[in-house]
């Protein structure tokens, strides 16, 4: 199996296409069917996994859209998918990676809590937008502004891992505190525990119920404002 960084380019797919599971997370929040693009078109021999079914368990209020999947059961369904204990796997999405991170972190998960960051859009952050699926606008007090768009070059690759420490730098991730990242329902957030494992930051954890479990609760507190990352 070969040694799996992070992040991936096209070129190294090539070179390793032989010895890796090649599979396609796409997912969108507009409700467009990821399974519908997979069957248009896929890449060669590229297996499809569901946000909703594979990567979460079913929605409540406490876990909010997309609690984590039981250990148990996340791996049956990566057994059906032809992916076991030492398959390396690429993710992909249509994206620029938010979606195709959560299969990537939910494989090599690790972290533990402290600073926070919020990785959904600025405006999602500041409370100028709420979704109808969220029960209030605004963020967790105390979060940073991380969207993570702000991980990705023009071209829609990753910035190099200099420039992501820099971001983050300036987002008080200072290698003296471990990080918390959250973001709606805790999917987008693993693009951006990426980007700190591609930076080289370590002590990082996702809060998985994210915008969507905490704002449920309404003993929670909640901000607005701020200025975006």
């Amino acid at each position: 199996m070969p040694e799996l960084p992070p992040v991936v380019d096209a070129g190294w797919v090539s070179a390793h296409r032989d010895t890796v599971v090649l599979a396609d997370v796409r997912w969108f929040l507009d409700g467009r069917s990821g399974y519908d693009a997979y069957l248009t078109g896929h890449l060669p021999g590229a297996v499809w996994v569901d946000v909703d079914t594979v990567l979460s368990a079913p929605p409540d209020e406490t876990g909010g859209r997309h609690p984590l999947p039981d250990p148990a059961d996340f791996a049956r369904a990566l057994g059906a998918l032809g992916i076991g204990d030492g398959t390396a796997v690429v993710a992909y999405d249509a994206d620029g990676g938010p979606y195709a991170a959560r299969l990537v972190w939910l494989l090599r998960r690790t972290g533990r809590p402290a600073a926070l960051l919020d990785a959904r859009a600025a405006d999602r952050y500041s409370g100028a937008n709420v979704l109808p699926t969220d029960a209030r606008s605004g963020h967790i007090p105390g979060a940073r502004s991380a969207p993570w768009s702000g991980n990705l070059k023009p071209d829609g690759t990753f910035l190099s891992p200099a420039q992501l420490r820099q971001r983050y730098r300036a987002l008080g991730v200072d290698g003296d505190r471990d990080v918390v990242v959250y973001c709606g329902s805790g999917v987008t957030a693993c693009h951006d525990l990426l980007a700190l494992e591609h930076a080289g930051v370590t002590g990082t954890a996702l809060y998985p119920g994210s915008w969507s479990a905490w704002s449920t609760d309404l003993s929670r507190p909640v901000a607005t404002g701020g200025e975006p990352g």
